[in-house]
């Protein structure tokens, strides 16, 4: 999605494919990222925007949860929370590692490790 103003693009989200991994079983999931708003244009309300316009677009698609890695600071606004409470990990766990249900209780009954497509891996 992107947002404009005056007839330019002044932010945009994109969410992407990824997987929870447990074992045998891998589970489809979508991550967020990146968000992004023109330094002239933030703080005026752009990313939330946004970021509920995305949100909703993916639960009329059909998902069920969202991941993230970004701000600790910036998300939780949005009932992001250190995915780890959901016991799906991403390294060493860190709380920039989020996700929010977009049905309650998602989650519940999936743990692993999250596995991201493979354009965002180290090597590009």
């Amino acid at each position: 999605m992107v947002a404009e103003a005056q007839d330019e693009i002044v932010g945009h989200i994109l969410f992407s494919p990824m997987t929870i991994e447990s074992g045998e079983v891998a589970h489809n999931a979508v991550c967020l990222g990146p968000l992004a708003v023109l330094p002239n244009f933030q703080r005026q309300g752009v990313g939330s925007q946004l970021m509920e316009a995305g949100l909703a677009e993916c639960r009329r698609q059909g998902h069920k949860a969202v991941f993230l890695l970004g701000h600790p600071s910036y998300y939780p606004r949005f009932g992001f929370r250190p995915a780890r409470e959901f016991d799906v990990h991403y390294q060493d766990d860190r709380d920039a590692f989020m996700a929010v249900e977009l049905v309650q209780g998602a989650l519940q009954r999936i743990s692993g490790r999250a596995v991201f497509a493979e354009e965002f891996g180290e090597e590009h």
